[in-house]
């Protein structure tokens, strides 16, 4: 944005001459641009709309990032439930199996309720086992996602998984997230940017270039002559037809991912109005 509002440097040019016979010959000067004044304004108009692109995308990179620990903190509180339950489920199997093995000694079980019962017990030990994996592997993905390492660890509490779970649910949603996309709003900014790039490029097909400025000279006999210096650009090969027609395809092209992207939006929004309204209705 800041080198979008700078002018261009001014050109410096020296040509000198050594004439036949002795004497030297020197011309000098100094050009700028002059349509830089006046393509000015449009270019910071476009470096305007891609500092703010720039500026939602990073927000929306740094809530996905955020999205991405309440999603891996619920995983891992979850797992950590069930690793609670099969663990309680282990402790009454053994309790069981303990009780059978008194029964069985006392000759009031046979050995096939023994048996099954030594079967649940292994069963549980196995499910104790595979529930510590799981929760090992949810507390990786969150302390990856939070940056701790070696000896940090994260401690799970049901008060804030209570808060991460309660989300808004209601019939406006659909729209809440279509007005508070931040990739949609990107691509307006990128939408808005492409048609200034396309204004200025109407614009520089008609007036590729014009430099003034001031010119000197110094001929033999130590004179010197001082006047002004033009130099322009005859847009005669390329009046810039191909620049623009590009220009306007990917404008097109932009407009139609926009729609694209708002669509998607919805859609996930209401697969997921679905999905809760299932959900809801099977705990009913």
């Amino acid at each position: 944005l800041v080198q979008a509002g700078l002018l261009r440097n001014p050109t410096f040019d020296l040509d000198v001459r050594f004439l036949e016979g002795g004497g030297t010959d020197a011309e000098f000067g100094i050009s700028q641009s002059v349509l830089e004044l006046f393509f000015l304004p449009l270019r910071k108009r476009l470096a305007e709309h891609e500092f703010e692109r720039a500026k939602l995308l990073l927000t929306d990179e740094l809530l996905r990032l955020v999205f991405d620990v309440r999603r891996a903190f619920v995983a891992a509180w979850a797992a950590e439930r069930t690793l609670e339950l099969h663990r309680e489920t282990l402790a009454m199997a053994e309790e069981g199996l303990a009780a059978t093995e008194r029964l069985h000694a006392a000759g009031t079980a046979d050995g096939q309720a023994l048996a099954l019962q030594r079967a649940l017990t292994s069963r549980a030990r196995l499910d104790v086992s595979a529930a510590e994996q799981a929760l090992n592997e949810r507390r990786e993905l969150l302390q990856q996602l939070l940056g701790l390492w070696g000896g940090e660890s994260v401690t799970l509490v049901d008060e804030l998984a209570d808060a991460v779970l309660a989300e808004p649910f209601g019939d406006e949603l659909e729209q809440q997230a279509v007005a508070s996309s931040l990739d949609l709003a990107a691509r307006n900014q990128r939408l808005d940017g492409l048609a200034a790039q396309a204004g200025l490029d109407e614009w520089r097909g008609w007036f590729p270039g014009l430099v003034l400025g001031p010119n000197g000279i110094r001929v033999p006999g130590g004179r010197f002559g001082f006047g002004p210096r033009i130099e322009g650009e005859l847009p005669l090969f390329d009046s810039g037809a191909a620049r623009r027609a590009a220009t306007d395809a990917t404008l097109q092209a932009t407009v139609h991912d926009q729609v694209q992207a708002a669509v998607l939006v919805r859609t996930i929004m209401n697969d997921r109005q679905t999905k809760e309204f299932d959900a809801t209705k099977e705990c009913n």
